[in-house]
């Protein structure tokens, strides 16, 4: 696992578990799952999915320092991390708020449904 630790450091969001690093990585989260902000499957996923990514760029917009542990690269060439904000996992703090859910993105296992 390669780890790096960058000061108010610029991080761009697709959603609450993915975007761009401020060098043009892509990302994933690894092990949760956010709701979609594109193509929902439906209008409780699309508004959780904005509640999620709205408090993801507030938590990093307001860090001190952001930790990124890379995992791999998936398949769709986005790098799976963990991310550490002022020293605590992000993923942590967002499935702890409610605001994603656990899931293991590299077991196979079934991907949450938001609209139940």
């Amino acid at each position: 696992m390669i780890s790096s630790l960058v000061f108010a450091t610029l991080i761009y969001w697709s959603d609450a578990d993915s975007g761009r690093l401020e060098d043009g990585t892509p990302f994933r989260l690894h092990g949760v799952d956010a709701p979609e902000t594109y193509k929902p499957k439906c209008e409780a996923e699309r508004i959780a999915g904005f509640d999620a990514k709205a408090a993801v760029i507030e938590l990093t917009q307001s860090a001190k320092t952001i930790e990124t542990k890379h995992h791999y690269v998936d398949d769709y060439g986005r790098a799976v991390i963990d991310l550490e904000i002022d020293g605590v996992d992000l993923a942590d703090m967002l499935v702890e708020q409610g605001l994603v859910q656990v899931w293991d993105y590299d077991g196979g296992q079934v991907k949450p449904n938001w609209c139940s």
